[in-house]
């Protein structure tokens, strides 16, 4: 009936005049610009922060990280046509980044994550050419995407399966085991608490980066998608 208040469906909200509107939902959306591979309790933690002053950890049992690091890899390569299309739109120079950023932040994260029919704690959405990488508390403080490049995801794929190994070993001491769900809070806790590196996170030059981003771009190009096969470790 018009005018009668409608009950709130999943992701969308009917209006008092029958429109439908997009709800938010609780999430916080931090776009990767520095990211942190470490390993605590036997989880494989991802510290990550953007240029806002946002911060986000994620942190993954070692027990199923491997199934997320050949699905963040998956996702990479699902999304790095549109990212390259993309870069040559924002990535030429440095001044256009805080552009870059806020799109990616207009780009309904939150929305598509509610449309996940049962998601696990943990999930990935390709979306816009990039990956946001979802997580649920216990797995992080609150409701979190971290929004990731393929760039990004391609350049540390080698550190994420180390800390994978590395946090396996771990998660078999009986002391870490003995821990249970804590694991998880307590290494949240950990990149919560833990300063960032005292020298900060240096700047590559230009030339440099510029030379990263285009051997990726030349592996996009020599990359045959139907063939690709992620065998652990690398």
């Amino acid at each position: 009936m018009a005018g009668s208040p409608r009950l709130a469906r999943r992701g969308l909200i009917l209006t008092r005049y029958g429109k439908e509107e997009e709800a938010a939902p609780a999430c916080d959306v931090v776009v990767s610009d520095v990211l942190e591979i470490r390993m605590d309790f036997g989880m494989v933690c991802l510290r990550s922060r953007d240029r806002r002053g946002g911060v986000a950890c994620i942190a993954i049992p070692a027990e199923m990280h491997a199934d997320v690091h050949r699905t963040l890899h998956q996702a990479a390569i699902e999304a790095e046509e549109d990212f390259w299309k993309l870069s040559a739109k924002h990535f030429s120079s440095e001044d256009r980044y805080p552009a870059y950023e806020a799109w990616l932040l207009d780009q309904g994260w939150p929305a598509l994550a509610a449309r996940v029919p049962d998601p696990s704690g943990v999930f990935m959405i390709t979306h816009s050419g990039h990956v946001g990488l979802f997580a649920d508390p216990p797995y992080a403080p609150r409701k979190t995407c971290l929004v990731l490049s393929p760039a990004q995801l391609h350049r540390t794929r080698a550190g994420r399966a180390q800390a994978g190994m590395q946090a396996m070993i771990q998660a078999g001491d009986p002391e870490v085991r003995s821990l249970g769900q804590r694991r998880a809070e307590l290494a949240i806790r950990m990149m919560r608490t833990t300063p960032w590196p005292g020298g900060g996170v240096g700047v590559p030059e230009p030339q440099h980066a510029r030379r990263v981003m285009e051997g990726l771009y030349e592996g996009f190009l020599r990359r045959d998608v139907r063939e690709v096969r992620d065998p652990l470790p690398d």
